[in-house]
């Protein structure tokens, strides 16, 4: 079942992040903000604080960051100070990422 709510605050989150030209917060890499999920770099929300924790609500916009696909992938549901970024992507010239060079 979808949450229509939730997906138009993930919508609207991801329009500011877009316009604020946002980075992963895990790597610190550029957003391909066209691209979609399966692609490594496309946009996800990742939860400061895992989901899987219980402690923080879902929903709550607070705990949202914006994330690339894979990089969320990789962190799964550890903590940040748990987490080192493997993501190959981080030091490579974004247009060479998206074939442009």
């Amino acid at each position: 079942m979808v949450d229509y709510a939730n997906s138009a605050r993930r919508n609207r989150f991801k329009s500011a992040n877009r316009a604020a030209r946002s980075r992963c917060w895990l790597c610190g890499g550029r957003i391909d903000y066209d691209a979609t999920v399966p692609h490594p770099l496309s946009f996800t929300v990742d939860h400061a604080v895992p989901r899987s924790l219980g402690t923080v609500p879902p929903s709550r916009r607070s705990n949202w960051r914006p994330a690339h696909y894979e990089c969320n992938q990789d962190r799964g549901d550890k903590m940040v100070d748990a987490f080192s970024s493997g993501c190959e992507f981080e030091s490579l010239p974004f247009a060479a990422l998206l074939g442009g060079l």
